[in-house]
């Protein structure tokens, strides 16, 4: 790993740089060795002009093997450090024919290290430049909660002729539906962060266009109407935390946690399987086929318990009887 950041730094040739990309992802180094080799980069990219010598190739490359880093928890601080480095140094033109893989990047990580990553990559590149990325490359189950909240952040604190609305909001009506929660409650917050920048009638129609073919369309406009009736945003800091609102209404609530008052398909995303109910134990014609034998079981055990405590009731009285007439 170390001579992986050596060599991509050293401007050796693109054999070379594949060399040491294998010698990332394939040796199963030890975790000090790992930690010692990001160390040492992290010294290197301080160096005057190390970034600057870089090329996009070597750079996506190195991109690439930092996010894979990221992800181990011991690595995480010192893997955040370098890509921040990386960024604030690489030369713009480098900057921007590297966004299709720092996208993806970004959105796996999510808040706080991903949106604050991004906000420095915005003040070096266009911010519809990477929206738009964003929007075209990380739909995906592992990136979709990340977008949203990049989304957000952008919404919330730049200006509204570097944002692309329309179609930020035709992205996070698309997640509506999706299976997890946590999705669903950022797509939430990013609509009612986008309205405040057009209008609350805007927002409505473009996901009344966008969800027109799903069986409980009406329910998820009634959500959404909720959600913008309810006047709170969600909070972004400049160091990229993102803390959802809380809801309150019954509505939300409800929608949430994936019960769906409806008797329409439950919620759920494109990758997930289909179910046709929410809740199989109501829903399940065998067991709704068992519901009248249960019924009459239960019956003849209340029968059996009546008909014991009158004879205990009977036994109890002709003892009294007894006992006075003596």
């Amino acid at each position: 790993m170390v001579l992986f950041f050596q060599i991509i730094l050293e401007k050796t040739l693109f054999n070379e740089y594949i060399i040491g990309l294998q010698k990332i992802f394939l040796l199963q180094d030890t975790l000090w060795n790992k930690s010692e080799a990001l160390e040492n980069l992290v010294k290197m990219l301080k160096q005057q002009n190390t970034c600057e010598n870089l090329e996009p190739g070597p750079a996506a490359l190195l991109f690439e093997a930092l996010f894979t880093c990221q992800h181990q928890d011991k690595m995480h601080f010192l893997a955040v450090e370098a890509l921040a480095l990386m960024v604030r140094c690489v030369r713009p033109e480098v900057l921007d024919q590297c966004l299709g893989r720092l996208s993806l990047g970004i959105c796996k990580i999510g808040a706080p290290s991903g949106v604050s990553l991004a906000l420095l990559i915005m003040k070096k590149s266009p911010p519809k430049r990477l929206l738009s990325e964003v929007m075209e490359r990380c739909f995906g189950h592992k990136t979709r909660e990340g977008a949203l909240q990049l989304l957000m952040a952008s919404a919330r604190l730049l200006p509204r002729n570097d944002l692309e609305i329309q179609k930020m909001t035709e992205f996070a009506a698309a997640t509506l539906r999706d299976r997890r929660r946590r999705v669903r409650h950022a797509a939430l917050e990013t609509l009612a962060t986008l309205a405040q920048l057009t209008s609350n009638a805007e927002v409505l129609d473009t996901v009344e266009r966008v969800t027109k073919s799903l069986p409980d369309h009406q329910y998820v406009l009634r959500v959404m109407r909720t959600r913008l009736s309810r006047r709170q945003l969600p909070t972004v800091e400049l160091d990229g935390t993102v803390r959802y609102s809380t809801p309150r209404d019954q509505t939300e609530l409800e929608w949430l946690s994936g019960i769906n008052n409806t008797d329409t398909q439950s919620v759920s995303s494109s990758a997930s399987s289909s179910n046709n109910s929410v809740n199989y134990w109501r829903h399940n014609s065998r067991h709704e086929e068992d519901e009248p034998i249960m019924e009459t079981t239960l019956s003849s055990v209340k029968v059996c318990k009546f008909i014991r405590l009158v004879q205990s009731h009977g036994r109890g009285s002709k003892s009294d009887t007894s006992a006075s007439c003596e």
